[in-house]
């Protein structure tokens, strides 16, 4: 009965910017990977290693990983355990809905707002998540979102693409439905105000840095680097340390 009232509250008391931002780093940050061209899944912990190690050099001191695919190790979650309807096969649209899903239930039910982090597709899972459900959109749910950053995200889709063979990566070419439905919300919000965050390499061999940036955020919260390749972003340090303002204050 509480978390009825709770959810009730939520739906029809809160309007979007009422809560007061955090600014601190005690609050949850969930760190979802990329795709993985053998759909084999990650260990969480080796993929966000210098990520996380960085964050916690820097105070954050809750940090989940989201994993979604059957193999996946070492994830705080694996939403394929939280929605059996998953495979490792679903495009990325629609395990941002199962996200939004677990958001929800498991943080937004109780008042808790959270930070999100995605690389490569990851990204696109979190926007996914947030702007579906900011559209009310079938299968989604309302979530609060504070901070969200996206790290080599293919927002404007990805010519690499056209030589998949599997409906997930065929999700992310630039011609896809949804890829083309991102760009009619260029900064989607939760039921909190979310202060976004995109950043890009000019060197990611996957994702062009006009890919990474398509999102309409003005010059402080869109980072080029010209370096990292698509996955060594992960490991650059000055990558890592514009990835914890973003999380503590997105707009520093």
């Amino acid at each position: 009965m509480k978390k009825i009232l709770v959810l009730a509250v939520l739906a029809l008391g809160m309007t979007q910017g009422s809560h007061a931002r955090t600014d601190d780093k005690t609050k949850p940050v969930l760190l979802v990977h990329g795709w993985s061209a053998t759909q084999t899944g990650y260990d969480c912990g080796s993929y966000f290693a210098s990520t996380i190690s960085a964050l916690k050099a820097q105070g954050f001191s809750n940090i989940s990983t989201i994993g979604y695919y059957s193999k996946d190790k070492n994830c705080t979650i694996n939403l394929q355990t939280f929605d059996s309807t998953l495979t490792n096969d679903s495009p990325w649209k629609t395990i941002g809905a199962a996200f939004s899903r677990y958001i929800q239930q498991t943080y937004t039910s109780t008042g808790q707002v959270v930070d999100l982090a995605g690389h490569s597709m990851g990204g696109l899972i979190i926007r996914g998540a947030i702007q579906g459900a900011a559209e009310k959109q079938a299968g989604f749910a309302p979530i609060m979102v504070e901070d969200a950053l996206t790290i080599s995200t293919p927002h404007g889709g990805t010519n690499s693409s056209s030589f998949c063979w599997s409906t997930q990566c065929r999700a992310m070419a630039k011609t896809n439905a949804d890829i083309k439905w991102l760009a009619t919300n260029g900064n989607p919000q939760s039921l909190t105000a979310t202060d976004w965050t995109v950043i890009g390499s000019k060197s990611d061999e996957i994702v062009s840095i006009s890919s990474a940036l398509a999102m309409t955020l003005d010059a402080n919260h869109t980072v080029t680097y010209t370096g990292p390749s698509h996955l060594g972003i992960l490991k650059d340090a000055p990558a890592n340390a514009r990835a914890g303002e973003a999380l503590q204050l997105g707009s520093k």
